[in-house]
């Protein structure tokens, strides 16, 4: 699932070019875990099934860590990691 994109730092504008989204899924503790890709790593991700797609990005102009979050279903977002 993962391609490649662009981000631009919320905090100092600077862009970064990076690659992800990868699939999470969230467990029955409400934590975000990650799915797997191609296949699902576990037994409980293959039950629980994808909830959406997450990439972290690190900027090196301001030192800051951002996620790009996104929920792909109904299902109820758990908290970002």
């Amino acid at each position: 699932m993962g391609t490649g994109y662009e981000y631009r730092c919320d905090q100092c504008d600077h862009k970064v070019e990076t690659s992800g989204l990868w699939e999470y899924y969230c467990d029955p503790r409400g934590r975000r875990k990650p799915y797997g890709h191609p296949a699902p790593i576990s037994i409980e991700a293959a039950q629980m099934g994808v909830h959406g797609l997450d990439a972290r990005v690190y900027c090196l102009q301001c030192d800051e860590i951002a996620s790009t979050m996104k929920g792909i279903t109904s299902k109820q977002e758990c908290p970002p990691a």
